[in-house]
């Protein structure tokens, strides 16, 4: 039987931007990813952030006083 396949998240909602209150007007931007891992014998998404390029037209920023830790 061939192994199941799962679609979490696509790339366009996962993105999330950031624009932190001690440096105003610069965006950063995440991609938030999930890594498997196998607790107490059952296998588990752990989600992390992944840091990438400011696109262009990016979604409406969140102010927040500290960025994101990756």
């Amino acid at each position: 039987m061939p192994a199941p396949h799962f679609r979490l998240a696509s790339a366009s909602s996962s993105l999330e931007c950031y624009e932190s209150t001690r440096d105003p007007g610069t965006v950063v931007c995440y991609r938030l990813s999930y890594r498997t891992m196998h607790r107490d014998g059952e296998i588990v998404f752990v989600p992390f952030l992944i840091q990438v390029p400011t696109p262009s037209d990016p979604p409406p920023p969140r102010v927040v006083t500290t960025l994101p830790a990756t």
